[in-house]
């Protein structure tokens, strides 16, 4: 089966390139060759005498190196081998020192990732999320290697997917020791792909157990002033920002004090996003070079900053929802107490956004004239926005301890 993968993997790996290569050759540049030997399984590790047991995590990207996060803290025992996909996922690694070792996971040819399995020569392997790559897979297997999915997840948007091509999952999850599930739907649909019922526990999402940062931040340390009513639109995607800064041109003609911060969800497009906030007549300033106090719109142009912006503002705004994305995380602002809006599209986060609706804490926006109407209305009424600040708050605490059942799970799969 691991010759056919790779077969069909060559076959598809060349055009892919060059369509990357013609559509995004900056960001092909930035992130595909950065360290590109990794990409070919040509890892440098550093010889030490740490005679700890290795543990391989492997995540996508910031997201799952984030979610990840809060469970590596229990892992000391671990020498931790982290692989990402991507720049963003690894600049934050680094930056917070998750890792021993920090590298770009090879691609999923079978003799890459079992190469960089017999350096790393791991007691055991996670994935993060849905990163279960049948390359990696395989090389786990063949060296005995004991593999748990934590956070596991199978979104109802990506299922069909999954679903349609049954018979390939179930042959590669069977090596999967064990599925700690975000959700029960989540469990159902590994299920349903043939993954053994007592292999999969449901133990909640590991973001969720993400101690709270930055809590007592003041606008002043983001580039407002404190009297500014600051509205931070977080992780935006290309054909929102015209949206959120239209709505914004409204909200600022009835309050004069209101202030926007932009946190693009791909930092190359900083740019892009600075030239379209003159284009509707929005001062605009770069995070990095703020100085003194902001009268329009601040952008987001570094990485791990996020939080403290959050952490500062008055309402936050979940990008990737306007726009067909399938929506951001919104567990990070409702975890510092204020009002979550979020678009209709959010079927990554759907579990999520049923909470803090439920829960009073969130509120969906369907487009401009709503985004803006529930901005006005949370910053005309003072006790309804820190009251559903308070509401997110407490659903975000309600849904804790995932982190203790996950490492319960690891412990008893993986020995020391």
């Amino acid at each position: 089966m691991i010759l056919l993968y790779n077969l069909i993997l060559a076959v598809f790996f060349i055009p892919i390139l060059v369509l990357f290569l013609l559509r995004y050759r900056t960001r092909l540049a930035t992130e595909f060759f950065y360290r590109w030997r990794e990409r070919f399984g040509m890892q440098e590790f550093i010889s030490t005498a740490d005679s700890r047991p290795a543990l391989w995590v492997h995540c996508a990207s910031i997201g799952e190196v984030r979610a990840v996060e809060p469970l590596l803290a229990y892992l000391k025992d671990y020498r931790i081998y982290m692989s990402v996909h991507t720049l963003a996922g690894r600049q934050y690694a680094e930056n917070m020192r998750l890792a021993d070792e920090l590298f770009f996971a090879p691609l999923d040819f079978g003799f890459l990732t079992a190469r960089v399995m017999r350096q790393v020569k791991p007691r055991g392997l996670l994935l993060v999320e849905t990163e279960f790559w049948p390359g990696l897979l395989w090389a786990a297997k063949k060296m005995n290697v004991t593999t748990i999915v934590v956070n596991g997840r199978l979104s109802a948007r990506s299922f069909p997917f999954y679903s349609a091509t049954g018979l390939f999952w179930k042959y590669w999850l069977s090596s999967v020791s064990r599925i700690a599930a975000r959700s029960a739907e989540d469990a159902g649909r590994f299920i349903s792909l043939g993954v053994p019922a007592e292999k999969i526990s449901v133990t909640g999402n590991l973001k969720y157990d993400r101690p709270p940062e930055h809590t007592m931040a003041k606008k002043t340390s983001i580039g407002f002033g404190n009297g500014n009513f600051v509205i931070v639109a977080g992780s935006t995607r290309s054909g929102e920002e015209e949206i959120i800064f239209e709505a914004f041109n409204e909200i600022r003609a009835k309050m004069p004090g209101a202030r926007l911060i932009i946190a693009p969800r791909h930092i190359n497009r900083v740019n892009k996003v600075c030239a379209l906030a003159g284009k509707y007549g929005i001062p605009c300033t770069l995070y990095s070079a703020r100085a003194g106090i902001s009268d329009g719109c601040i952008i987001v142009d570094v990485f791990g900053e996020l939080a403290k912006i959050y952490a500062a503002c008055d309402v936050a705004f979940v990008g990737g929802s306007l726009v067909g994305k399938g929506g951001q995380n919104p567990i990070e602002p409702a975890s510092f107490g204020k009002p979550v809006l979020f678009g209709t599209s959010m079927f990554n986060f759907s579990s999520e956004k049923i909470l803090l609706l439920q829960a009073g804490g969130g509120m969906e926006v369907r487009d401009k004239g709503r985004l803006t109407a529930a901005v006005l209305s949370l910053a005309a009424d003072e006790a309804l926005r820190l009251a559903t600040g308070k509401k997110a708050m407490e659903a975000v605490a309600s849904q804790k301890g995932s982190v203790c059942r996950t490492i319960k799970i690891i412990k008893q799969t993986i020995s020391l």
